[in-house]
């Protein structure tokens, strides 16, 4: 059964070599869609079997310049979309502090939004990469956020006190200004 597929690919590629192709196998008629001045979306109808054999011929043509049968770009698509979507689930928030125990970059970027603008001191290709034994990382990433939450808990938690006595300075003022008015012997101020 014939069924609405589309290919894509780079715009030369796709009109000197995949035109051809359809023709060769039968499909007289396709829309095309240029996308972003550079790629070429070729739709059709054809059965699945006919579109295996097209695609495979086409990837034979030229891999780089053939992207591949859109259903299945957009099904690594959604692949891709739902694990970024369980990273931002990884991270945690503690303090105000966004940590992820897999990614210490997360905590440097919080702390750079905070406004301590040297964050943990992170280096990608120092931090990240080189490491033999992908546990270490995991461990080292572990035992920073460790450390920078106890630090910054102390750091929030006089911030918290602070802002709680702010609220009351007025009152520290009034009394204050009450005793020297009185040693000065004067009212209070117009």
């Amino acid at each position: 059964m014939k069924k609405m597929h589309a290919i894509s690919g780079n715009k030369r590629f796709m009109t000197k070599r995949a035109i051809p192709l359809l023709r060769k196998y039968g499909i007289q008629k396709s829309r095309a869609n240029l996308v972003g001045g550079q790629t070429l979306e070729l739709r059709f109808l054809v059965d699945d079997d006919k579109l295996e054999r097209i695609n495979k011929e086409l990837k034979k043509m030229n891999r780089t310049a053939y992207d591949g049968i859109m259903e299945q770009l957009r099904e690594i698509i959604r692949e891709e979309l739902k694990s970024i979507k369980v990273l931002k689930e990884s991270v945690k928030e503690k303090f105000g502090l966004q940590y992820d125990d897999e990614d210490h970059y997360v905590i440097d970027r919080s702390l750079e939004k905070m406004g301590h603008h040297e964050g943990v001191g992170y280096s990608e290709s120092w931090d990240v990469y080189s490491w033999q034994d992908q546990n270490n990382f995991s461990s080292a990433v572990k035992e920073l956020n460790a450390v920078v939450l106890k630090e910054y808990a102390v750091f929030y938690k006089a911030k918290v006190a602070f802002e709680k006595k702010a609220d009351y300075f007025y009152k520290e003022k009034d009394k204050i200004f009450k005793k020297w008015r009185k040693k000065d012997g004067s009212g209070q101020g117009w």
